[in-house]
């Protein structure tokens, strides 16, 4: 392996007198030719090529003050001064390149492999992260899931095994991945199945309100029919009364013809009577006329008084008509009253049907001791109106 040993001769002469022995060309031209020929294979010819370069760069910077030093005490030297700087730095400058770039080489190197390691071993940690991760997702949709379904999850976090040679220095971070995943899940699991108690409740009490629902509706069904069958026997009783009470209507009537054609009877006889009477009146007058004084008296006596009876009887007669006229008048009110009191026994009876349909209506149970509170005063309610209606209807 060859070294940046740099030989120097006493015979060589230095190239300008700036009290550096080392710049003879030759020391130079040798420096030259072992910084083209070095190569960096490990750390050991790295510090080589890098001693080699400060070196170099050291010739520059003392070249560069010694110039600085002697040309502002030679001033008439200067321009040799300037080309003997020239000369040497275009003899340095391709050696501080070539070490230069030699370096860089190798930083470049060093800077790849250490940038490859980094990323593997962020490769590694995004690995482990990313198994982590895969436990903390798998209970993360939790929301609507049945309690079966959390159950499995459970059993498979449960199943779940962390070696410390898969997960290292974030073995920590898994077992409090698993541990939170479990809590989580137990926690929804004992939310659902609270739920799911909820739900089933709920439906029971749905399918036991549907039922009351529909033995309300068959009951209302059966009141409804019995109230349709009331009616139309209350319709046909009504019917009934009507016919009875034009019957009776008809038969009042064709007393009233009759006691009213016994009345013209009884005035027509009335009549009759007064014309016999007047007639005889006249009869006797001339007959009285014929006969004697005292005869005549006598004869008007007893007619008067056979007269008085007659009109007696009559007046007897006339006042039986109207009595017989005001009981037949009296019989008609009071068959009306009875036939509008029929007529209205049916709605009664109706009424009080219903109001008992009402208060048989058997009422749901509730546990909620307020809303079972509300639900008898509700009832006591229903019950005063209608008891306050039952009055009522009895009172028509």
């Amino acid at each position: 392996m060859q070294t940046a040993e740099v030989v120097e001769t006493e015979e060589s002469k230095e190239i300008a007198p700036f009290g550096m022995g080392e710049l003879t060309r030759k020391n130079l031209a040798l420096l030259k030719e072992q910084s083209d020929a070095m190569v960096i294979t490990d750390n050991k010819s790295y510090v080589v090529v890098k001693d080699a370069h400060i070196k170099a760069k050291g010739l520059v910077t003392a070249v560069t003050a010694r110039h600085k030093e002697r040309k502002a005490s030679a001033l008439a030297e200067c321009q040799k001064f300037d080309s003997d700087k020239r000369e040497i730095l275009a003899l340095v400058g391709p050696i501080v390149s070539t070490l230069a770039i030699t370096r860089k080489g190798w930083d470049d190197k060093k800077a790849d492999e250490k940038a490859e390691k980094a990323r593997i071993e962020q490769a590694r940690v995004d690995a482990i992260h990313a198994k982590i991760n895969s436990i903390r997702q798998m209970v993360t949709s939790l929301t609507g899931m049945d309690s079966l379904t959390i159950r499995a999850l459970i059993d498979e976090i449960d199943r779940i095994v962390l070696p410390v040679e898969v997960y290292h220095e974030f073995i920590t971070d898994a077992n409090r991945a698993q541990t939170e995943a479990r809590t989580a899940a137990l926690t929804a699991l004992e939310s659902a199945e609270k739920q799911e108690a909820e739900d089933a409740a709920r439906k029971a009490e749905a399918i036991r309100l549907e039922k009351i629902r529909l033995e309300q509706e068959a009951e209302a069904a059966r009141l409804k029919k019995a109230e349709a069958d009331q009616k139309a026997k209350a319709d046909a009783l009504k019917l009934e009364q009507e016919k009875e009470f034009a019957h009776g209507e008809a038969i009042l009537e064709n007393q009233r013809l009759d006691i009213a054609a016994q009345q013209k009877a009884v005035d027509d006889e009335k009549a009759r009577i007064e014309a016999e009477k007047k007639a005889e009146v006249e009869r006797k007058e001339r007959e009285e006329f014929e006969r004697k004084a005292q005869a005549e008296a006598k004869a008007k006596a007893e007619q008067d008084a056979k007269e008085q009876a007659q009109c007696e009887e009559l007046d007897e007669i006339a006042a039986a008509l109207q009595r017989e006229v005001l009981r037949v008048e009296k019989e008609k009110a009071e068959a009306a009253e009875v036939a509008r009191q029929e007529s209205l026994k049916p709605d009664r009876e109706k009424m009080n049907s219903y109001f008992d349909s009402v208060l048989d209506v058997q009422a749901p149970e509730i546990p909620d001791e307020k809303l079972n509170a509300l639900l008898n005063d509700v009832l006591d309610a229903i019950g005063g109106v209608i008891e306050g209606a039952r009055q009522e209807v009895e009172a028509l």
